[in-house]
C-alpha cells in the first residue's frame, strides 16, 4: 500500500526518530535540525525513547520501561538487537501513517528501541523517501557498533565468529552474528534504491558504507555541525573552572568522552600521565562514579554535565583537547573544542584525522605516547590568539551549523520533489 504525501510541498512535514531528544550529540542534533525546519516553515515531528530536554518541534515517545528492558535482555541472552520491542514499533508505525510525512530521517536505531523488521517492512511499501544517518557501524554489521581497533572486516562479506560480542550491543551467552548479519542484510536492503538516501557523519563512515551490504544505496558525507555561537572562547571563565574543579595553575590537558573504555583510549591516558611533568594538570570529563574512584593519581576525573554552557567554559579552559580514542565515527569533542579556540592532538584512527590540519593540532599514530607528548610540547610554543583564530576558521569551513544543516533540508526537498 502507498501512503500520500501532503500536497503543498512548500510546506514539508518532516518525521525523525532519535533515542535522546536534545540531550547528547545525537539529540540536540536532532533538536537543531527541528528549529532550522521550522524556520524554512516547515513541519518538524520527533519521535524520541528515551529522554527529552524539551524540543520546539511536536514529539511523541516511542518506547516503555518494559519494552525496553525486555529488548535489553534478548540482546543480553540471545543477541537479537533489533528484535524487540515489536508492539511499541507498531504504534510508532500508526503514529507515521497519521502524521502522513513528506521525509522520514532516521538515526540510531539500536537502542533496545525499535523492532527494524516492523519499521522496515513500513518503509518499504510506504514509497515515503528516508534519509538515514549513520552515527555508527552496527547497521551494516551482524553484531558491533565499531570494528577498526581489531581489523576486522568479515562485515563486507559475511559476519561471523564475533570477536566482539561482549561488546555494546552487548550478548553474555550467544553469538548471533552471522544470524544478525543476513537479518540485517535482508530488512535494510528491502526499500527500493530511489527511497533511501544514508548519510555518513564522517569520510570513514562513508567509505566503509560503499563496502558494505548497503553500497547499492545513495550514500553522503554530511559532517555534524558545531553551533559557533554557543561553543566560543570564554577564557574569562578559567578562573571560575580551575577552582571549581581544583584544577591548579598549569597547563590543562582535557579529554571528554560519554562513557569511559578502551575504545576511548583509558590506559593511553594513564600511560600519558606517567610521561608528563607537574607543569600538566590531565583532566577527564564524563567519568562515572565507579572509574572516579579509580583513577590514578595525577588524573583528575569529572562527571558529565549536560550543562552545555558548563562544557563551553571546560573547552575553553583547557590548553590542548586531548582524544586518543582508536574509533570515532566523526568525534565531536574535536570540533568543540576547536570552536572555543582550543587545538587538539587525535589518534590517526577512523574519522578523527578528518576533524584537524597542521594549524589546528596534531595526528600521531595509535598508542605512541612518546609522540603526544612531544606534540603537547610544540602545540604549547603557538602563538594562542593566532591558534585560536585557525580554530574557529576550521569549523566554519567544515562544522558551520547552518551550512551543514541546511544539506539535510535542501536533501529533504530534492527527495519530495521526486515524489
Amino acid at each position: 500500500m502507498d501512503f500520500y504525501f501532503s500536497m503543498n510541498k512548500d510546506k514539508l512535514k518532516i518525521f525523525r526518530f532519535v533515542s535522546c531528544l536534545n540531550e547528547g550529540s545525537i539529540g540536540r542534533t536532532a533538536e537543531q535540525l527541528g528549529q532550522l525546519v521550522q524556520e524554512r516553515g516547515w513541519d518538524s515531528y520527533i519521535a524520541y525513547s528515551r529522554l527529552n530536554l524539551g524540543s520546539t518541534s511536536k514529539v511523541y515517545k516511542v518506547d516503555n520501561l518494559f519494552s525496553t528492558y525486555f529488548h535489553a535482555l534478548l540482546t543480553r541472552m540471545f543477541d537479537m538487537c533489533g528484535y524487540g520491542s515489536y508492539f511499541v514499533t507498531r504504534k510508532l508505525v500508526r503514529e507515521i501513517k497519521a502524521y502522513n510525512p513528506d521525509i522520514i530521517h532516521l538515526h540510531i536505531i539500536h537502542n533496545y528501541d525499535i523492532n527494524i523488521k516492523v519499521l522496515f517492512d513500513f518503509l518499504s511499501q510506504s514509497n515515503i523517501p528516508v534519509v538515514w544517518t549513520q552515527h555508527d557501524c552496527w547497521s551494516y554489521t551482524g553484531h558491533c557498533a565499531f570494528y577498526s581497533r581489531i581489523g576486522c572486516t568479515k562485515w563486507q562479506i559475511e559476519c561471523h565468529d564475533c570477536p566482539l560480542s561482549k561488546e555494546f550491543p552487548k550478548s553474555w551467552f550467544v553469538d548471533g552474528s552471522r544470524r544478525n548479519f543476513k537479518f540485517k542484510k535482508k530488512v535494510f536492503t528491502s526499500l527500493p534504491e530511489e527511497q533511501l538516501v544514508i548519510i555518513g557523519v564522517s569520510e570513514f563512515i562513508k567509505n566503509d558504507l560503499k563496502k558494505s551490504f548497503l553500497k547499492k544505496y545513495c550514500i553522503k558525507r554530511i559532517y555534524n555541525a558545531i553551533d559557533t555561537d554557543v561553543f566560543r572562547p570564554l577564557s574569562e571563565y578559567s578562573d571560575e573552572i580551575r577552582e571549581k574543579y581544583n584544577l591548579g595553575t598549569g597547563y590543562i590537558l582535557m579529554a571528554l568522552a560519554t562513557s569511559w573504555s578502551e575504545r576511548k583510549g583509558l590506559s593511553d591516558y594513564y600511560k600519558l600521565r606517567k610521561k608528563l611533568d607537574d607543569r600538566f594538570t590531565l583532566v577527564l570529563v564524563g567519568v562515572a562514579d565507579e572509574l572516579l574512584n579509580q583513577l590514578p593519581q595525577g588524573i583528575i576525573g569529572i562527571k558529565l554535565t549536560a550543562n552545555v554552557n558548563e562544557l563551553v567554559k571546560l573547552y575553553s579552559t583547557a590548553s590542548i583537547i586531548l582524544n586518543l580514542a582508536s574509533e570515532e565515527s566523526f568525534g565531536k569533542t574535536t570540533p568543540e573544542g576547536l570552536a572555543c579556540g582550543t587545538p587538539s592532538i587525535v589518534y590517526n584512527c577512523t574519522a578523527s584525522p578528518e576533524l584537524i590540519d597542521d594549524s589546528t593540532g596534531r595526528v600521531l599514530e595509535r598508542g605512541n605516547i612518546d609522540g603526544v607528548v612531544k606534540a603537547i610540547e610544540e602545540i604549547l610554543t603557538w602563538d594562542k590568539s593566532i591558534t585560536e583564530a585557525n580554530c574557529r576558521n576550521r569549523v566554519f569551513e567544515l562544522f558551520d551549523i547552518k551550512k551543514n544543516w541546511n544539506e539535510y533540508l535542501d536533501l529533504y526537498k530534492e527527495l519530495s520533489k521526486k515524489q
